[in-house]
């Protein structure tokens, strides 16, 4: 005699009205018995193979983000140094420029390099954008042609 069957002799002799719903009984003793398989099942063979992969995730995420903070911090300084050498460099320019400026001829036109030099410096230079005597330029910026030769001609010296 099984487990089962003793049970449904102890439930008829109790109540005479189980006689009737031992199907009931044994679909409802079923699910049970399934049920509780199933989350041994669950819980001796899946659970622990889900709590290696959330172990195994977080350690890997761990590491790529000590790896992205340590790129970062070795990266900042490269950066820094990078802004601080263009800075450098855009002042030399700036201080290029304005001594050229400042040269003691640089008022002195010299046909055709003068126009290609303003040409030049009023389509290109933010300084000289701004400056009445590129209106011209700004109005057709291919009305002054290209520099010719400045063989033969008058020298800066001579002009004075």
């Amino acid at each position: 005699m099984t487990i089962v069957t003793q049970v449904e002799q102890l439930a008829e002799d109790a109540l005479p009205q189980v006689r009737a719903a031992n199907w009931v009984f044994r679909v409802i003793f079923g699910v049970v018995v399934a049920v509780a398989i199933g989350a041994a099942f669950w819980g001796i063979l899946i659970r622990p193979g889900q709590m290696a992969v959330k172990v195994a995730q977080s350690k890997v995420d761990t590491s790529l983000a000590q790896a992205s903070g340590d790129i970062a911090t070795g990266a900042i300084p490269q950066i820094n140094d990078a802004a601080r050498q263009k800075v450098e460099v855009d002042v030399q320019v700036q201080k290029g420029q304005i001594d050229v400026r400042q040269a003691p001829d640089a008022g002195v036109a010299v046909h055709g390099v003068a126009d290609a030099l303003r040409r030049n410096l009023c389509l290109y230079d933010d300084l000289y954008r701004a400056d009445p005597g590129c209106q011209p330029v700004h109005e057709d910026p291919a009305g002054v042609g290209p520099a010719g030769s400045d063989a033969g001609g008058a020298t800066g010296a001579d002009r004075r």
